[in-house]
């Protein structure tokens, strides 16, 4: 898939308009696979929804577990992009939906005051939702909103991991944030992985903790060729540490 154009409509409205679908849609078989022993229970008044492993009540938050809170693309539904990540946590998965519905099927995010807040939604309606930290992904038009909900939030989440997306934060951003690691990831062949590269760059020599994963020779997706290359950049996100889980 290649991407058409990326960019903020009218007021508010962030878009990313693309040619021939997404990983959302396109990635469906290989990410039911990715679920074996693992469910995802809706999330109350369609506001997405929570990994579940084999039928039970998803983990407790401790105080030192990560709840991962994930933004699908635009026109996606959670479900794909929610079973490609739940094997990549031992802890809470979280999958908002977006507040506007597609013409055509699936949601997408305002990049309003309505995307925040259902964010928050979500995560008030999430079992376990407790005060561990936070980390919170975004995929293509999910970035742009999951970086403006980090700054509009500060220290609501100490990690971030976006994916296939224009965006170029800066140290002073970030850290007024309280967000302490910043992931960037996006195939070799998307049109955002040059930019997103150069802002890993520029946030290292600044000394920030910021690194950028290729997820191989894929285009505009978070499913790599390669599934451990999704599995480093989460983990480094995470905790800061690029090998063991």
């Amino acid at each position: 898939m290649k991407i058409k154009a990326c960019g903020v409509a009218a007021a508010t409205a962030l878009f990313c308009l693309t040619l021939g679908g997404g990983a959302d849609a396109g990635g469906k078989e290989d990410a039911l696979r990715a679920t074996r022993g693992a469910q995802l229970r809706p999330l109350p008044a369609r506001l997405g929804l929570q990994l579940a492993r084999h039928g039970e009540s998803p983990p407790p938050v401790s105080a030192s577990a990560t709840m991962m809170v994930l933004l699908h693309g635009i026109c996606g539904e959670p479900s794909n992009s929610c079973a490609v990540f739940a094997p990549l946590t031992s802890g809470s998965l979280v999958c908002a939906r977006a507040d506007l519905e597609c013409p055509a099927g699936g949601a997408m995010w305002s990049g309003g005051r309505g995307a925040l807040e259902r964010i928050e939604r979500a995560m008030e309606n999430a079992e376990g939702d407790g005060a561990g930290p936070r980390m919170l992904i975004g995929f293509s038009q999910g970035a742009y909103v999951a970086l403006r909900a980090a700054k509009a939030s500060p220290q609501r989440f100490v990690s971030l991991l976006l994916i296939g997306a224009f965006v170029a934060p800066t140290r002073a951003e970030l850290e007024t944030a309280g967000v302490v690691r910043l992931g960037l990831a996006a195939g070799d062949h998307d049109a955002a992985a040059a930019t997103m590269r150069e802002t890993a760059k520029t946030l290292q020599a600044a000394g920030y903790a910021a690194t950028f994963t290729s997820l191989g020779r894929v285009g505009h997706s978070y499913v790599g060729d390669d599934p451990q290359k999704l599995a480093r950049a989460v983990r480094w996100t995470r905790d800061g540490t690029l090998e063991g889980s």
